[in-house]
């Protein structure tokens, strides 16, 4: 776990990782107001269903929100989600997109997770 949160703190620092973070601000905005707010509540929604997921998972189980013109803007929503205190990272995984050739995604720890009572 040490190594993990080294690993953040030198990601964090990185001048690629600050431009990306403002890319997907760029491309929410181009999105619009009510893409951002659908897509939060949706985002927010799935995080107090799933204890650990990625953002491609959020999106699939959300067909009803369209397409942003460009995929950078979930981004945006899972930075919102971190400053807001719902999820953080809990590292990388393989991401499930086909066009993203399993590139590694963060993946989310929900701080907001309430696991369903069983019977």
């Amino acid at each position: 776990m040490k190594d993990l949160q080294q690993m953040d703190m030198l990601v964090e620092m990185s001048p690629g990782l600050t431009l990306g973070h403002k890319m997907a601000e760029v491309a929410a905005d181009n999105a619009g107001a009510k893409w951002k707010e659908r897509a939060f509540n949706a985002f927010k929604m799935y995080a107090t269903e799933h204890q650990f997921f990625i953002t491609e998972e959020v999106r699939a189980s959300n067909p009803d929100i369209p397409a942003p013109p460009d995929d950078r803007a979930w981004g945006s929503i899972a930075l919102r989600a971190g400053r807001e205190g719902i999820v953080r990272g809990n590292g990388w995984v393989r991401g499930i997109n086909r066009s993203g050739h399993g590139r590694l995604v963060t993946q989310w720890n929900s701080l907001i997770y309430k696991p369903k009572e069983t019977l």
